[in-house]
């Protein structure tokens, strides 16, 4: 399915209330992974893009119904059903199994998702961690209070999980991170058969990664542009690409992030280099030259550097000076300066400050088709849910703005 078609399906769910029950990459793991029987269930939830699938499990049954040939224990002939796992803990997540989600399970969850779900659901598969107050400010939820309901209840059913937030970076909110269902509903297109075992590995490496500042930073970043959009009428965090969605343009070894703001009717796209702060200010500065093969390979020329504090941004600053940075935009800013959209950005060998909307501009969506290695699948979702928007590009064609919030 193209992009536009997904687009357009999108808008008719959101327009009839109607729920996804499976995403894009999430029915793809269910075609590999189901049996013979469910299966068979596959095509009406690949429809239910434009509408609700209706009790996929009693769909599931029938199929099981007609492909099974064994009778019953009683001997009358009768065909047994395939069970349907009610429990709200099942063993697959108490105890970590190393065998995938059984599918029957899968389309009984997916059943009950609803559209706010599968966005954060898609959200934390982007960019791996995101917390309770972070999610509430993007559109999940009205209220900290009720995010945090929900967001517990699809812990409990292995959507997602709590990523115990200890060390330097502790916060008192809680961190979330993706559960056995939703990385095995989100998979890229390499992994093959997650298993609960694999993802609880996973979220514990990631608590004690020493990238695990940086993609807080990075994540803190984006959320502060997304809620400043939602105050600025024709204004919108169009794109926010992670390393998960940037390593189809800039290959699998460079880390990066990209992100686009829109700011009436201009695109103004970017690169984002956090400070990971373990690093010397000058291999810090090193990275600008893979930077400048990223300019000339996509046309994206501007390169945002967000230091970690005062100090580590002025030594930065002096050995970006001694680094070749043509046919780059390079500007620096550290969180003191203040809100990121605003007159924060120092251009290097220059004295003044810009707001992020008198950097450059994109005149046309980017990335063209051009540059990227490979179809751009799944593509990271909207940065901000907000179900009354008609499509995802209508504020950057003037068709909408968002709506003042509480």
């Amino acid at each position: 399915m193209t992009a536009p078609e997904l687009r357009g399906a999108r808008m008719q769910a959101v327009q009839t209330s109607a729920v996804d029950p499976i995403p894009r990459a999430g029915r793809a793991a269910l075609g590999d992974k189901a049996s013979e029987a469910g299966a068979r269930c596959l095509p009406a939830a690949a429809q239910s893009l434009c509408g609700r699938v209706t009790r996929p499990l009693c769909r599931l049954n029938a199929a099981a119904r007609k492909s099974s040939t064994q009778p019953s224990p009683r001997g009358d002939g009768a065909i047994p059903e395939v069970p349907v796992m009610t429990t709200t803990y099942h063993p697959q997540f108490t105890v970590p199994s190393t065998r995938p989600i059984p599918a029957e399970l899968l389309l009984t969850e997916s059943d009950r998702l609803r559209l706010p779900d599968w966005w954060a659901v898609e959200m934390l598969a982007e960019h791996r961690v995101l917390t309770t107050a972070q999610l509430t400010a993007l559109g999940f939820a009205t209220t900290t209070a009720s995010a945090t309901r929900r967001l517990a209840l699809l812990a409990r059913r292995g959507w997602i999980d709590r990523l115990v937030n200890t060390g330097a970076a502790a916060t008192a909110d809680t961190w979330w991170c993706l559960g056995p269902i939703g990385a095995q509903l989100t998979p890229l297109p390499e992994d093959r058969d997650v298993t609960p075992a694999q993802v609880y590995r996973a979220r514990d490496r990631l608590r004690e990664s020493r990238d695990l500042p940086g993609l807080l930073e990075a994540n803190d970043f984006f959320v502060d542009l997304a809620t400043r959009a939602l105050t600025e009428p024709g204004s919108d965090l169009r794109m926010w690409w992670s390393p998960r969605t940037c390593r189809y343009v800039t290959g699998t070894r460079h880390v990066a992030w990209h992100g686009e703001y829109i700011h009436e009717r201009n695109r103004h796209a970017f690169w984002y280099q956090p400070d990971p702060g373990q690093i010397r200010p000058t291999d810090l500065a090193d990275r600008v030259h893979t930077y400048r093969r990223l300019a000339e390979h996509t046309g994206l020329a501007t390169l945002l550097f967000h230091a970690t504090d005062p100090q580590r941004e002025q030594e930065l600053r002096r050995h970006l000076e001694g680094r070749n940075t043509r046919h780059l935009t390079v500007v620096t800013s550290n969180p003191e300066h203040g809100h990121p959209a605003g007159p924060v950005w120092q251009p290097i060998g220059e004295t003044h400050h810009l707001a992020l909307t008198d950097l450059p501009y994109t005149p046309e969506h980017w990335p063209p088709d051009t540059v990227t290695s490979k179809e751009v699948r799944p593509r990271a979702p909207h940065p901000i849910y907000d179900p009354e928007r008609p499509y995802e590009e209508s504020i950057a064609e003037g068709g909408y703005h968002y709506p003042p919030r509480p």
